[in-house]
């Protein structure tokens, strides 16, 4: 069986000060997005925001 190895990049980004007062922080997000790849079993390549 042909492993693939499965690579992501996660952009990060929140729109108002509203969204980052109320938890959508930038590393509120990338924390979520890690841990979602993780339990994907993706590779970050790289975080950009």
């Amino acid at each position: 069986m042909n492993e693939e190895k499965r690579i992501a990049g996660i952009y990060i980004r929140v729109s108002t000060l509203d969204q980052a007062r109320e938890g959508f922080s930038l590393k509120e997000q990338e924390s979520r997005l890690k841990d979602f790849c993780k339990a994907k079993q993706y590779e970050v390549y790289k975080s950009i925001c």
